[in-house]
């Protein structure tokens, strides 16, 4: 391969990132958009939005934190209900098959399991000190037909 070769193709990578990088900001800003939208429905105050919005973007966050240790690769379904749910992870307990999620499948169930979690810590098992959550599921293929089952 001589220099030019090496130096196309070389561009043709850089472009390529470039390309994916754009892509996955005009994901994340459209996840964004939704997450904010989201979090001014049903709420009575600004500070009530606010904090809606601060909780679920860190929600994303460590989400996002997942992905990127592994190279945007996808997420384990077991990582990401672990970090989602260690705030309480003395009262939760995990147990299913190691799933691994697409990056946009992985946070949209981050964000699904945030909502849960919120809604059991406000009027739930663990809106008291001695509640307790069991979250499983299992992937099965019966008839040939793929089914993903989450308690």
């Amino acid at each position: 391969m001589n220099a030019v070769d090496a130096e196309h193709r070389a561009h043709a990578r850089q472009d390529l990132k470039a390309r994916e990088l754009q892509h996955r900001t005009n994901n994340l800003f459209s996840v964004v958009q939704a997450i904010v939208a989201r979090s001014f429905v049903n709420r009575r105050t600004v500070q009530e939005a606010e904090t809606a919005v601060r909780d679920r973007l860190h929600s994303l966050a460590k989400t996002h934190a997942i992905l990127l240790d592994k190279d945007w690769q996808g997420a384990d379904l077991a990582e990401v209900v672990r970090t989602e749910m260690s705030q309480y992870a003395d009262r939760v307990s995990i147990e299913g098959p190691s799933l691994i999620l697409t990056a946009q499948a992985a946070q949209n169930f981050a964000l699904a399991l945030h909502e849960l979690a919120t809604n059991a810590a406000k009027y739930g098992a663990l809106s008291n000190h001695t509640g307790r959550v069991h979250i499983n599921w299992s992937a099965l293929k019966p008839n040939g037909h793929h089914q993903f089952i989450f308690r």
